[in-house]
């Protein structure tokens, strides 16, 4: 018994012993991208300002330096350490051996320790991550939470102080995912400034971790228009998981006459609104345009969406139906009050559809029973009149109402003999 509780126990540190070995703080595999949220804060003479933004890095770039892989991070826009470097000139290696990351500067063959993951809790290390040495406590490795997932996240931190300035670091690592988390805090005594990055979202080795999404949602009108109701303005909208990051949000439509192209135009959406500058000059009677709409974003995703989602809408150029100073007021649902009003026996009822449409008009007395329907078909884009004929019906109070696609209205008229 006290052989194999020995067996056991050596089985037990073994497997702690690789599970160590196997532990990777920094993962430098080419492609891995990492999305943080900064917040940011500045105050001196200038004032005080506090600002949010969305940085990223990913690693696209490796070499063999001295016989080891080291791994070039690309940043945009985002301090992520401070000079004298530029982040944009520094490699970065790994050892999983010894759990240490290194750096090095470009220019310089020098390899310096980053980082040393296997460091006890108040152990100190002199790091050169900032890029220039300072020295930092370990905070030991705790276990946390991150996308769902338990893992095991290393921490270290620098706190200088004198009579001159402050300067403050903090570095978190996850297994597996990497730089989780990066604050630097800076005071000078007549200013001060902030800057903290926490990791959103990530693409590591493959796996995505919470994707950030953009999609549009809407864009209309999106229905055959006469020749007299350009130009007209669009409407778009759309959803992002940041909306910040979306950088691009247009309209292209082409016109095609029979199989030529007349011309090819993109419009920029401004507040989710575009003037689509297309006038009836430019166009004739049986026209196709050719319309989607176009999203993208600057995310490590870079997202780029379209609507449709393949493919074109079509809005077909009609004759003229309606005479009217305004042609975009032909643009929305109408159903007009009867004329004359009250009538006897006969009125006109008016309507117009900004879209094909199945289209009923149906006539109730008070008690809300049907008398007689008027239409029952589908009509495309235009305006319409259409009588209705009382001379059956008793004098008294009716209702007419309009059913066009999800548009429902309803009017009240008077027969009077």
């Amino acid at each position: 018994m006290k052989n194999n509780s020995l067996i056991l126990t050596a089985i037990i540190v073994f497997a702690h012993i690789s599970c160590l070995s196997a532990q990777n703080f920094f993962p430098l595999n080419l492609g891995n991208k990492y999305q943080y949220k900064v917040d940011a804060s500045y105050s001196g003479p200038g004032g005080t300002q506090h600002w949010t933004y969305y940085g990223k890095f990913s690693m696209n770039q490796d070499s063999i330096i001295n016989g080891k892989r080291f791994t070039k991070l690309d940043f945009d826009h985002t301090t992520f350490l401070e000079p004298p470097y530029h982040l944009n000139d520094i490699f970065f290696n790994y050892d999983s051996t010894e759990q240490k990351l290194f750096v090095k500067i470009q220019d310089d063959d020098t390899i310096r320790l980053a980082a040393e993951f296997n460091l006890p809790a108040d152990s100190s290390i002199i790091s050169y991550i900032s890029g220039t040495a300072r020295k930092f406590i370990s905070d030991g490795i705790i276990v946390d939470t991150l996308f769902g997932i338990p893992v095991q996240v290393f921490q270290m931190r620098h706190d200088s102080v004198n009579s001159i300035y402050r300067d403050d670091y903090t570095f978190r690592f996850a297994e597996n995912f990497g730089l989780l988390y990066y604050f630097f805090y800076r005071d000078r005594g007549s200013s001060s400034g902030s800057s903290s990055h926490n990791l959103i979202s990530a693409i590591i080795d493959s796996s995505v971790y919470n994707p950030l999404t953009l999609e549009i949602t809407s864009l209309s009108p999106l229905v055959n228009r006469p020749i007299d109701a350009f130009p007209f303005v669009m409407n778009g909208s759309y959803q992002a998981s940041i909306y910040s990051t979306v950088d691009s949000f247009y309209v292209d439509i082409i016109n095609m006459r029979a199989d030529t192209l007349v011309f090819d135009r993109r419009f920029e959406f401004l507040g989710g609104n575009v003037n689509i500058s297309i006038y009836s000059s430019q166009l004739q009677v049986g026209d196709i345009l050719k319309v989607r709409a176009t999203a993208t974003d600057e995310t490590i995703f870079n997202n780029i969406v379209h609507y449709p989602d393949s493919g074109y809408a079509l809005i077909h150029v009609l004759p003229s139906t309606v005479d009217v100073s305004n042609p975009e007021q032909l643009y929305t649902y109408s159903l007009k009050q009867n004329y004359p009003n009250p009538f006897n026996p006969s009125t006109t009822i008016s309507y117009q559809i900004p879209e094909i449409s199945f289209v009923t008009i149906k006539v109730y007395d008070v008690l809300g029973n049907e008398v007689a329907t008027l239409v029952n078909k589908e009509n495309p884009i235009g305006s319409y009149e259409v009588e209705f004929n009382a001379s059956s019906l008793s004098s008294g109070i009716y209702f007419y109402r309009l059913q066009a696609g999800n548009f429902v209205e309803t009017k009240k008229m008077v027969l009077l003999r």
